[in-house]
């Protein structure tokens, strides 16, 4: 009998975790299962606290402990014994996240139960402290094995397939398959009325090299009627917040932790510029859901930000040099904050969530031919 495609995800961490991997997991698994592909999200919970099993989004969620509650790595030896126990009652295995050893597992399991692999890495070529950096290089060899195990290598722009492809050679099997957006939610989305006024909007996970700290040191050089929100958590937060009081901010300067999708689709909503000076990214997700929401933006000149404003109207988007200076930043910022405020977010239409997910779900039954579009298996 036709049975209903079977999917597993395998990542370092999954719903309810907030990040850029995490967001592009829930969308892609909750589209998925919209189109009646069975999905399964085996992840880790370094805390403990969470459910074992869980649904969300129509989906299936798996955690597992990682060994010692390590929250850096995610090492998980229970998470891969049960992917060498269960990798073959799936169709197709997808790890994502080149910088952990979780998608290693995946390649493993997958090679031992014989079933396709499909590779997310996510890459950004090296670590984000001096630390991971370092580890890169040991780490290389076996980061290459398990790319060259899968069907198909997905990167998130052409500027992380080029980063790939020098990295690891031109005959890695890669595609481009951008995250998209889910515009009909931003638009939907209210404003927060009583923010209104020259806002900017900055943030993610709260790491060195997002180059918070110089979001925050431009927000002296502007105006009064300037204020700075910044999203998220992490590691640098206690830093960054000591900054904000040290350049005497002041409630010019908020930070609001984590939000909620549709808290954060409002904050873009209201925000007037959004900017991220990330030294580090495979893509712009966040640049595209502000731009869609109708913020100006102003990014770092790295290659995927370079990447994603060229998808952006001319007169919404700006980059700086990620070493710039505060004043720099804040004349670049005060330029494209009075051009963008004439251009509604309806008038651009960014890549879609739908596209991303059936480019997705059009590879998957592609390695699976001919088998596709449903696959001819005994029932269990």
């Amino acid at each position: 009998m036709t049975l209903p495609l079977r999917v597993l995800l395998v990542a370092p961490r999954g719903w309810p975790a907030t990040g850029g991997i995490e967001r592009h997991l829930e969308d892609l698994a909750a589209g998925l299962a919209e189109r009646s592909v069975e999905v399964t999200l085996a992840v880790t919970d370094p805390t403990g606290r969470l459910p074992r099993r869980d649904r969300h989004g129509g989906f299936d969620i798996l955690r597992f402990p990682t060994l010692r509650g390590n929250a850096t790595f995610y090492v998980s030896p229970a998470l891969g014994r049960w992917l060498i126990g269960h990798a073959d009652g799936y169709d197709v295995i997808h790890g994502h996240s080149y910088h952990t050893p979780i998608a290693v597992s995946a390649a493993i399991a997958a090679r031992l139960a014989r079933r396709p692999l499909v590779i997310t890495p996510h890459y950004h070529g090296t670590g984000h402290t001096r630390g991971r950096a370092w580890l890169h290089r040991p780490y290389r060899p076996l980061g290459g094995w398990m790319l060259r195990q899968a069907r198909k290598v997905i990167a998130v722009s052409s500027v992380e397939e080029a980063l790939l492809r020098a990295d690891f050679g031109a005959s890695l099997p890669t595609t481009v398959i951008p995250h998209g957006v889910d515009v009909a939610a931003i638009q939907a989305a209210d404003s927060f009325a009583e923010e209104q006024g020259d806002l900017i909007v900055t943030g993610g996970r709260l790491e060195p090299y997002k180059q918070v700290d110089r979001v925050i040191a431009t927000l002296v050089e502007l105006p009064t009627t300037w204020r700075l929100v910044v999203t998220g958590d992490g590691p640098a937060r206690t830093d960054l917040e000591a900054l904000s009081r040290r350049l005497g901010l002041g409630d010019r300067c908020r930070f609001v932790g984590w939000v909620s999708d549709a808290d954060l689709r409002r904050w873009y909503r209201t925000a007037s510029v959004f900017v991220s000076l990330s030294r580090h990214e495979a893509f712009g997700l966040t640049a595209l859901e502000s731009a869609a929401a109708g913020a100006s933006v102003v990014l770092s000149a790295i290659p995927a930000h370079r990447e994603v404003a060229r998808s952006i109207p001319a007169e919404r988007v700006v980059t700086v040099e990620p070493d710039s200076t505060p004043s720099i930043i804040a004349e670049r910022l005060m330029a494209i904050s009075r051009a963008g405020g004439s251009v509604g977010g309806a008038a651009w239409t960014p890549p879609s969530l739908e596209t991303m997910v059936e480019k997705t779900l059009d590879l998957y039954r592609k390695i699976l031919e001919p088998r596709a579009p449903g696959i001819s298996r005994s029932a269990p």
